[in-house]
C-alpha cells in the first residue's frame, strides 16, 4: 500500500514538473514573438533581447556565437513573413529555443545553431552559397546538419546533377555516421515550433486553413511522434516531448 502511495506522489510530482516545464516554454515562445515582431526593424536591440531570452534559458551558450546565429538567421529571412503576420525568422527563433530550452548534454551548442538556421537555404535561389557561409561562419558540423534537415535543398536547384545528388546523398550519410544524434532533436523541435503556431495557417494551394491544419496534424503523427518517443526513450530530456506533441496536435 505504502509502495504505491509513494509511485502516485511520484508520477503526480512528475506529472506537475511536465506542466511547468511547458508553460515556462510557451510562456517565453510568447516573449519571442512579441519581441520580434515588436522590435524587428530596430537592428540595435532586436537580436540582444533574443539572445539574453536564450542565455537566461541556458547560460551554457557562447553569447556571441549566439548572438551571430541570430542576426546570421534575420539577414537570410529579411521581407519574409509568416501566416501570422510576424516576420519569418520568429519560427528560427523558436526553433533555436526549444533546443536551448532543453539544454541537451551534448553537442548543445551546435543543435541550437543548427535549429535556428534550418530553414535557411530551403527558399533560397542560391542555397550553396548560404551552405558556404554557413560553413565559414560556424563550421562543417552545423553545415552538414543544416544541409541534411534541407528537404527542399535540390528540389531549389537549377540544372541538378547526378554529382549534386550523389554529394547530397553523402552530407546526409555523413550526418548519420558521425552520430550527429541533435537532428533528431532539432527535426522534433521545428515541428513542436510549428505546431504550437498552427493556428495562424490560411488557405492556400487550394486547401482551406482548417484542411492545412489537418494535414499537418498528421504528418505531425506520422514522423514526428515516433522520433519523439525515441527521444523521450533516451532519456536526454527532463521534458517528455512526445505527451507534448500530442497535446498540441489535440489541441
Amino acid at each position: 500500500m505504502k509502495m504505491t502511495i509513494e509511485l502516485g506522489i511520484e508520477q503526480e510530482q512528475e506529472q506537475t514538473t511536465q506542466q511547468e516545464l511547458i508553460h515556462n516554454l510557451e510562456y517565453n515562445l510568447d516573449v519571442i514573438s512579441d519581441i520580434t515582431r515588436t522590435l524587428y526593424e530596430d537592428d540595435q536591440r532586436l537580436v540582444p533581447e533574443i539572445a539574453e531570452i536564450f542565455m537566461n534559458s541556458n547560460p551554457e551558450l557562447n553569447e556571441e556565437r549566439l548572438k551571430k546565429t541570430l542576426q546570421f538567421a534575420k539577414e537570410l529571412h529579411i521581407g519574409q513573413y509568416r501566416d501570422s503576420g510576424h516576420p519569418s525568422v520568429v519560427h528560427s527563433y523558436h526553433t533555436g529555443f526549444i533546443l536551448a530550452e532543453w539544454k541537451l548534454k551534448k553537442d548543445a551548442e551546435d543543435a541550437v545553431i543548427t535549429g535556428t538556421l534550418h530553414d535557411c537555404i530551403e527558399d533560397s535561389p542560391d542555397p550553396d552559397r548560404i551552405l558556404l557561409q554557413i560553413y565559414e561562419e560556424f563550421g562543417v558540423t552545423n553545415m552538414t546538419a543544416v544541409a541534411a534537415l534541407s528537404k527542399n535543398y535540390l528540389k531549389n536547384q537549377q540544372n541538378v546533377t547526378q554529382e549534386d545528388r550523389e554529394m547530397y546523398l553523402r552530407i546526409k550519410l555523413f550526418a548519420d555516421e558521425y552520430a550527429l544524434g541533435f537532428i533528431n532533436h532539432v527535426k522534433v523541435a521545428d515541428n513542436i515550433a510549428n505546431l504550437y503556431t498552427k493556428q495562424y495557417m490560411k488557405p492556400q494551394n487550394g486547401m482551406t486553413a482548417e484542411q492545412r491544419q489537418q494535414r499537418f496534424r498528421r504528418t505531425s503523427e506520422k514522423y514526428v511522434l515516433p522520433l519523439a518517443r525515441e527521444i523521450d526513450r533516451s532519456g536526454t530530456l527532463e521534458m517528455c516531448v512526445a505527451p507534448y506533441i500530442q497535446e498540441l496536435i489535440a489541441r
